[in-house]
């Protein structure tokens, strides 16, 4: 029956504690603990949650999916331990048979330094991403800002488009934006760490969505 009532208790917060793994970073003990739980929207939402003691330090996304019968997206993490060093990664992919919203694709790398006191403190945090700063039912993002991130922009205009671009993006997802060599080789080594969950989540999605696709 006390076991009825806690887990009443955790489902009626939205959230419930999966598992935990103690990791040891510059000799200080943490704990990731991985919950599941639903979005505002009703989503199911997997995260990734970094304690020390009983105090919550971060919280990461490991999995949500979200969509219709039309359109799909899904957001991936994981974390990665080195040195002294804590590693997050993020993808996003999304379809639409439409054709209207294959937003957001993209990837980010998030790394934390563990200091000898225990203190967790974020040193960099780089993303590259494709997603909308305007409903794309009434504009299209490919032809005002998108175009932009692979040919370099000519007009004033062009390049204001971009800057605005990317500086909403660095707000939305609290990193810097890179291009060039730096892109590339983000997107490799994001998508090198997460690449069994990537094809799992995103099996069928070339047949299902043919084009209209952002992998």
């Amino acid at each position: 029956m006390k076991i009825f009532k806690l887990v009443l208790i955790l489902l009626m917060f939205g959230t419930v504690a999966a598992h935990a793994k103690t990791l040891s970073i510059n000799q200080q003990r943490f704990e990731i603990k991985t919950t599941h739980g639903e979005t505002d929207e009703g989503f199911e939402q997997d995260n990734l949650e970094l304690y020390r003691g009983d105090k919550k330090l971060l919280t990461h996304t490991q999995r949500l999916s979200t969509g219709d019968c039309s359109i799909l997206t899904i957001e991936l993490g994981d974390y990665e331990v080195k040195n002294n060093q804590l590693t997050f990664y993020s993808y996003w992919a999304a379809g639409d048979r439409q054709g209207l919203w294959t937003f957001p694709y993209g990837v980010r790398k998030q790394v934390y330094l563990v200091d000898s006191k225990g203190m967790v403190k974020l040193i960099s945090a780089v993303v590259y991403v494709e997603d909308t700063i305007s409903n794309p039912l009434e504009t299209n993002p490919d032809q005002d800002y998108l175009q932009f991130l692979t040919i370099q922009p000519k007009s004033p205009k062009d390049k204001l488009a971009l800057n605005n671009y990317i500086q909403q993006m660095q707000t939305r997802y609290k990193a810097r934006f890179v291009h060039g060599q730096e892109r590339t080789q983000l997107i490799k080594e994001v998508k090198s760490k997460l690449a069994s969950q990537i094809a799992v989540e995103t099996k069928g999605w070339k047949e299902d969505f043919g084009q209209n696709v952002r992998l």
